[in-house]
């Protein structure tokens, strides 16, 4: 196709810089051997690529997806394809104020647990239920349920990127190391093979947690400044085969994310692995059971939450699976080991 100026009663050839050129009128489409008029056999293949101009709308709260002609024989053999929606590419607040409503009750529940244990802080039960990693257990989940309302939820930027990632794994770590901590005095003192004096002090038990925690924030540090997490506009195929562009939260590199995850999940392990051994014990002489059950619940639901939410689509329906989930994990491990 020859895009040139056509004027009334011209001749249809030209010699451009020694070369006869054929001037087309606008609208026109040249076809092979010089044609202008479309052979009977003809047939444009409308789902090439660079036929149509395809646009996406703002999310409101799904996004449109509509398409426009790329030339000006495409309208001839080709018929506008209807508009369609497709998810939006990050959780909206207006349409996921289910969820919020879901997270803020499980923070609230949590904050009553910490209020509630504040109050009780002398009582004897609490203080003979180690009541220092009663309140790392209720920080540890508050971490994890504020990361959703204040850095999931909305368009991405480089803040919800990083800040959600932290404080999901400081939260997480808190939680399962308050309860390994609990768990490793239950055996040590419980389930020791020998009768001999053994004392095991918050001091030493306050160093495990650090020091799990530590690490877990060099891991953090590390994984920033090897494959910083930034905003890209990454290109993905909708079910119709057009490319559309997300925005979304980007890392280069992928291996710091199973690095800081695989952590997290030895930790869980660990604890599973001691929770089953304690869970054996009566009742009337530790919590174990309670403990096991609780281990259990935390890392079970966060692993089928993070499964669910690695394969849906739908963002209002992630929203609310991380919602039930962190209410389920946090809310529900704490209530267990409290009440």
């Amino acid at each position: 196709r020859i895009n040139n100026t056509y004027a009334p009663g011209a001749t249809n050839a030209v010699k451009i810089d020694g070369v006869m050129t054929l001037l087309v009128p606008p609208n026109e489409t040249v076809y092979s051997r010089s044609q202008t008029t479309r052979p009977p056999d003809y047939v444009m293949d409308c789902s090439a690529s660079g036929v149509f101009i395809v646009s996406v709308s703002e999310c409101s709260p799904g996004r449109e997806v509509s398409k426009d002609y790329a030339a000006n024989d495409t309208h001839r053999y080709c018929t506008m394809p209807e508009p369609y929606m497709i998810p939006c590419d990050h959780i909206e607040h207006s349409s996921a104020i289910g969820a919020i409503v879901i997270s803020g009750l499980s923070i609230g529940l949590n904050l009553v647990c910490v209020v509630i244990l504040l109050l009780h802080w002398r009582h004897p039960m609490i203080r003979s239920g180690q009541r220092e990693w009663l309140l790392t257990l209720c920080i540890g989940g508050l971490l994890c349920e504020m990361s959703f309302p204040l850095f999931t939820v909305g368009a991405p930027d480089a803040r919800h990127c990083v800040m959600s990632g932290w404080f999901i794994s400081i939260g997480s770590i808190l939680m399962l190391g308050s309860l390994v901590v609990k768990l490793w005095r239950i055996k040590r003192l419980m389930l020791a093979k020998t009768f001999k004096k053994t004392r095991v002090g918050n001091a030493q038990l306050a160093a495990y947690v650090m020091a799990m925690l530590l690490v877990n924030v060099i891991l953090l540090i590390v994984a920033n400044v090897v494959s910083p997490v930034s905003v890209e506009e990454v290109q993905v195929f909708t079910a119709n085969g057009d490319a559309v562009f997300n925005t979304q939260c980007y890392r280069e590199a992928t291996w710091p994310n199973f690095v800081v995850s695989g952590y997290i999940a030895l930790i869980a392990i660990y604890a599973c692995s001691l929770a089953n051994e304690a869970r054996s014990l009566p009742s009337a002489l530790s919590e174990g059971s309670f403990v096991f059950v609780a281990v259990y619940n935390a890392t079970v639901t966060a692993a089928m939450v993070f499964a669910f939410s690695s394969f849906a689509s739908d963002s209002n329906v992630v929203a609310m699976v991380t919602a039930v989930g962190l209410l389920l994990a946090c809310s529900g491990t704490v209530i267990l080991i409290l009440y």
